[in-house]
């Protein structure tokens, strides 16, 4: 595993050199696009705009619009003298309670790997904020723009959490929410009822991408020249007056999921 980036950690005075690692990546299944008529595989290229020709990605400049149709091309290393520390730093800002940032704002994780010499100052960043409970909230450059987010600590490793600004959250102003508190007592309770029944603790490890598995088994299908056959059906939305007995039905299932009475 390569590391996307590396720099340092910086807390006061003290700078740790770390690697970063991208914690999670897609795992879905791959789709091309294809020409209907022969199945020929449709490609995409960078064309320029002046001559209609493809243009191999090493001729590929950052380019700044500074006027109306006028550019001026950057490199990397103009990018990162806009600020070399900002570029070359995860700088904690703050100490604060990781339970008071939203979840909504909470984006990409990473992980910090320390870099030759810093494991004395990388586990000690990490005893003290397991110890606290506390994170690092820190500014960063990535991609040529600065990010917030949180340095974490998870046993014996320390972790990035990236985080949105409040200025990427969409407000729900327009969105048709309900405003008065709808439904009736007994309903209530009985959905709580049903909540506490379903309740247990969590473990990812329960679950995994099984509409992956349906898709791998149309494409099966189609391979063998077989008919696609469906799997399930959308489900009716439940009309007010049928809440309670929907509700009901529901509890009867998890108390007994074979059917039995």
């Amino acid at each position: 595993m390569r590391p996307m980036w590396s720099g340092s950690l910086s807390f006061g005075l003290v700078n740790i050199p770390v690697n970063v690692y991208k914690a999670t990546g897609e795992d879905r299944p791959r789709f091309h696009w294809l020409r209907k008529k022969d199945m020929a595989r449709v490609r995409y290229v960078r064309v320029s705009e002046a001559d209609g020709q493809e243009v191999p990605y090493d001729e590929l400049v950052h380019g700044f619009e500074y006027a109306k149709g006028e550019y001026v091309a950057l490199s990397d290393r103009d990018l990162e003298k806009a600020n070399v520390r900002k570029t070359k730093t995860i700088d904690v800002v703050a100490f604060i309670d990781p339970a008071e940032v939203d979840p909504i704002l909470l984006e990409q994780p990473y992980y910090l790997e320390p870099n030759s010499g810093a494991d004395k100052a990388y586990s000690l960043l990490c005893r003290a904020l397991l110890k606290t409970g506390k994170a690092g909230l820190a500014k960063f450059v990535f991609s040529n723009r600065e990010r917030l987010g949180m340095i974490r600590a998870a046993g014996e490793m320390l972790w990035l959490e990236q985080v949105r600004y409040p200025a990427e959250v969409r407000e729900t102003a327009e969105l048709k929410i309900p405003a008065a508190a709808l439904g009736t007592t007994a309903e209530l309770a009985m959905a709580e009822t049903l909540i506490a029944q379903l309740a247990k603790p969590f473990n990812p490890t329960d679950y995994h991408d099984t509409y992956r598995e349906d898709i791998e088994r149309i494409v099966a299908q189609k391979v063998a020249g077989k008919r696609t056959t469906a799997v399930g059906s959308a489900p009716e939305p439940t009309r007010a007056k049928d809440l309670m007995e929907a509700l009901i039905a529901s509890l009867d299932k998890t108390r007994d999921p074979a059917g039995k009475h």
